[in-house]
């Protein structure tokens, strides 16, 4: 599974053009719960569809989550959005990867750089608790 996963992402990204992590990298994202979350993410988002989002979604936000915060119709213009901004999105390095946090910088449309943070809930099922995506600025 984890060769699969690998080779999806190693796939994706040649086809987008992008630069990839080393492959120790894109092997230990693989491995952990919340870098398997973060392909995901960013699979689902480069996708532009709807029902590759809303599946995505569904599968990793908490119940909870799905059921008190926005309806689905608004997150799925919010990730409309997201596509739009930064998609080709690729995973360019491995900052940190661990069964509950993940830190990667994105490449992102006209080349631009996105530090993305996903952090995973501690209860079961560990669903995405905080999410957040930094521009970075250039030297």
């Amino acid at each position: 599974m984890r060769s699969l996963v690998s080779l999806i992402v190693l796939g994706v990204s040649l086809l987008r053009g992008a630069s990839l992590p080393a492959q120790s990298d894109t092997a230990a994202l693989a491995k952990s719960l919340a870098g398997k979350r973060a392909i995901g993410w960013v699979s689902a988002v480069n996708s532009g569809t709807d029902a590759q989002v809303e599946a995505f979604l569904r599968a990793n936000l908490n119940p909870g989550e799905l059921a008190d915060g926005p309806p689905m119709s608004e997150r799925l213009k919010r990730y409309q959005a997201f596509h739009d901004r930064l998609s080709p999105a690729a995973i360019s390095e491995v900052i940190r990867s661990d069964e509950r946090k993940v830190v990667l910088i994105l490449k992102t449309k006209g080349d631009q750089r996105v530090r993305f943070t996903m952090t995973l809930e501690p209860e079961s099922p560990h669903g995405i608790g905080q999410f957040d995506l930094e521009p970075l600025r250039e030297p």
